[in-house]
């Protein structure tokens, strides 16, 4: 851990000395601290299999079958599957809209449809809303899964870049 000795902040980055120019903190100075940027962005990347592991736990609760009229195997495994879908469809959405709205505009888009998928999930009544909220949650999570590694690259200095590495490992193993 560095500290900034013109403004006492810490920087997480044992390579890097934060440029501090005022009170503004590490991660948000003109040079960002690369190991602050994969701490964050890794979390980012956790969601990918946290909607799928709560959605499993779900669909063997008596409440739930009780509420979508005990519904069968096969749409158990539309509902866990079209999420899938929804990510694919999200790529590809990422893939065409990125360039034109950014990084970080992109991912804030995503978090914005995931939200809005989010809330037709907990809202859903019946089978079709609940398959609407998985595809809508879908693609907000496959626009940032597509963002979020890119802009993780392209903040990075070059020299640093290397260093993302083992927090991408780790996100994708937890």
């Amino acid at each position: 851990m560095m500290v900034d000795r013109r403004s006492d902040r810490f920087c997480l980055a044992r390579s890097h000395s934060c440029s501090m120019r005022s009170s503004v903190s590490c991660e948000f100075a003109h040079t960002l601290c690369p190991l602050t940027i994969a701490s964050r962005l890794m979390e980012c990347e956790k969601l990918f299999g946290y909607d799928q592991g709560v959605l499993g736990a779900v669909l063997g609760l008596p409440s739930f079958r009780k509420q979508f009229d005990n519904p069968s195997a096969n749409l158990e495994g539309i509902i866990a599957a079209i999420y899938d879908i929804g990510c694919l469809v999200g790529a590809i959405v990422a893939f065409l809209t990125a360039d034109r709205f950014g990084r970080r505009g992109s991912i804030l888009r995503g978090c914005w449809v995931m939200v809005v998928g989010t809330l037709l999930q907990t809202s859903a009544t019946g089978s079709v809303l609940l398959i609407i909220g998985r595809i809508v949650t879908g693609i907000g999570n496959g626009i940032n899964t597509v963002n979020v590694p890119i802009w993780q690259a392209e903040s990075f200095k070059s020299h640093n870049r290397g260093a993302s590495r083992p927090s991408i490992f780790f996100s994708k193993a937890s």
